[in-house]
């Protein structure tokens, strides 16, 4: 189990927001809109990347060494086309990797974490802009939405997240 999927199994916040990047992720329409959304913030960059460690990370015996240096020429260099906000410590890291031409399978799994919780608070709003948007069942048909209910619950000193999964499908069309 990778130090990223350790972490995430003890955040079960965390778990219910992958879930969700999931859900929109493997959906054309629903990643479109998220997307869009993305872009009026100014933060597209961060799904691009999100989508291109993912696509790492399921490739890497393939052809990791090429995505990685892809990555890190659109994502991580300073001044890239599509530059990503990770600590310096972090950015320093990668690049330092990157100069010795070694890209082990976990290379970017602090950026990516970075990104990941930046993309936590744009899912929230992005959420919070369809539910108060009149969108057709026609195109939210087939695709999930996941939201999070923006506050937490008390118990017995732990926090819950709650998860509400609205299913489009048992939408009917008016």
């Amino acid at each position: 189990m990778s130090e990223e999927e350790s972490s995430v199994q003890e955040d079960p916040f965390m778990v219910s927001f992958l879930n969700c990047m999931n859900g929109i992720t493997d959906n054309p329409i629903a990643m479109e809109d998220f997307k869009e959304f993305l872009r009026k913030e100014y933060n597209d960059e961060n799904l691009m990347f999100y989508t291109a460690v993912v696509d790492f990370q399921e490739n890497y015996e393939k052809n990791g060494q090429i995505l990685a240096k892809q990555i890190v020429n659109s994502y991580i260099k300073n001044d890239s086309e599509y530059e990503i906000n990770v600590s310096s410590v972090c950015r320093r890291k990668i690049l330092t990797a990157h100069k010795n031409k070694e890209y082990p399978e976990d290379i970017f799994i602090e950026a990516h974490r970075d990104v990941t919780s930046s993309l936590w608070g744009s899912h929230a709003r992005f959420i919070e802009n369809v539910s108060q948007t009149n969108m057709s069942a026609k195109r939210v048909h087939g695709y999930i939405i996941c939201a999070f209910v923006m506050g937490t619950l008390s118990l017995g000193g732990s926090i819950a997240s709650v998860l509400i999964t609205i299913d489009p499908v048992s939408f009917e069309s008016t």
